[in-house]
């Protein structure tokens, strides 16, 4: 629960950093791979997920199946870098990209693309996938607009054209706001920087 608040979605870059988390908000960076997956293997719970995790009784506690709990309920998208990249490019609108993330990850968990890639796509998984998808294409489009106009525009300037072309951040629960604000200036910084 504690990783979830640490690392909030709207933090998250749309493209990693070898061998870290790629949060803004909680920047870590990792030895190896291994490292990298204990971290991932610990996110991805909704609030619903973990509400039925504190809400189990103690008797029940004694025969509660951990790992079919873990399978059950993360919304964690395994596969979905190996497509994000191409989809990004080829898709017109978030919502074309949410499809075509569907449809190849449902390729994937299928084991069309070999059976160590297969794995049940549960219903928390489809249900956390739009979410996901559409904040990967926000992610894009943001990067794509600071680094277009980086030479042009002072941080400020930047700032406010994101917020112009993006009027949902402002509507945004004031954490998660205040979350996607401070990742943004992070980008506009670090594209300040590479100038």
């Amino acid at each position: 629960e504690q990783l979830a608040i640490d690392n909030p979605l709207e933090s998250l870059r749309h493209a990693m950093p070898e061998l870290s988390s790629g949060y803004t908000k909680n920047p870590q960076a990792f030895q190896d791979r291994n490292g990298l997956w204990k971290f991932m293997g610990q996110m991805y719970y909704g609030e619903d997920a973990l509400e039925e995790l504190r809400s189990l009784e103690l008797k029940d506690a004694r025969d509660f199946d951990v790992k079919k709990w873990i399978k059950q309920s993360r919304h964690y998208l395994p596969g979905f870098s190996i497509y994000c990249a191409k989809n990004l490019r080829t898709s017109l609108t978030a919502r074309d990209f949410t499809e075509r993330m569907f449809n190849d990850l449902s390729d994937h968990y299928s084991g069309a693309t070999g059976e160590q890639c297969k794995h049940e796509f549960t219903g928390r998984m489809k249900n956390f996938l739009p979410e996901y998808a559409e904040h990967f294409w926000q992610e894009y489009q943001i990067y794509t607009l600071i680094h277009k106009n980086c030479k042009l525009e002072g941080p400020e300037e930047l700032l406010e054209s994101v917020l112009s072309e993006f009027p949902e951040i402002l509507a945004m629960e004031s954490t998660k706001k205040q979350n996607r604000i401070d990742h943004v200036k992070i980008l506009i910084q670090e594209a300040k920087n590479m100038y």
